[in-house]
């Protein structure tokens, strides 16, 4: 029994030290705009450098939205690494008329991107510049080999 939980122990030891930290994406309202931003997913989480990733931010708005633009700030370890500005309805289906929609951006990661923490902002304004909504977000990009699960360890006795 005890060199079962010794070797359960070890088990667990060992997916720690070969498993790549890897943190799943967070994220926090900017705090502008009457849109509420409901959640952010990523996938894949981890995103893949030289691979396309893909970020969804379910969100609630009170009223109709015929158009507007959006904006995404990309920062590498705090500094400015891309900008994009883009129309609104190539992200979502417009008009905006239902209660709930999903906003969605796809990127294609060069294979140079460096892998490490980033961090994204991105700000959303109708047709008239009126704040929509914000959303700042933390997410890692890792190398190819980092992605890959651990192999499943088995502890023999």
């Amino acid at each position: 029994m005890a060199s079962m939980v010794g070797g359960c122990l070890l088990l667990v030891a060992l997916l720690t030290v070969v498993s790549p930290s890897l943190a799943h994406v967070t994220w926090e309202s900017c705090g502008e705009g009457d849109v509420e931003v409901l959640n952010v997913t990523m996938t894949p989480d981890p995103a893949v450098r030289g691979g396309v990733f893909t970020f969804n931010l379910p969100a609630k708005t009170p009223r109709v939205i015929e158009g507007g633009h959006v904006s995404v700030f990309v920062f590498y370890k705090g500094i400015p690494v891309y900008f994009e500005n883009d129309d609104l309805c190539v992200k979502t289906k417009c008009p905006i008329t239902s209660d709930v929609f999903t906003f969605t951006n796809t990127q294609q990661l060069p294979s140079i991107t460096p892998p490490g923490p980033y961090q994204l902002r991105i700000k959303a304004s109708d047709l008239d510049g009126k704040p929509l909504f914000c959303a700042k977000m933390k997410f890692q990009i890792v190398s190819g080999a980092e992605s890959k699960s651990a192999p499943l360890l088995v502890a023999s006795r």
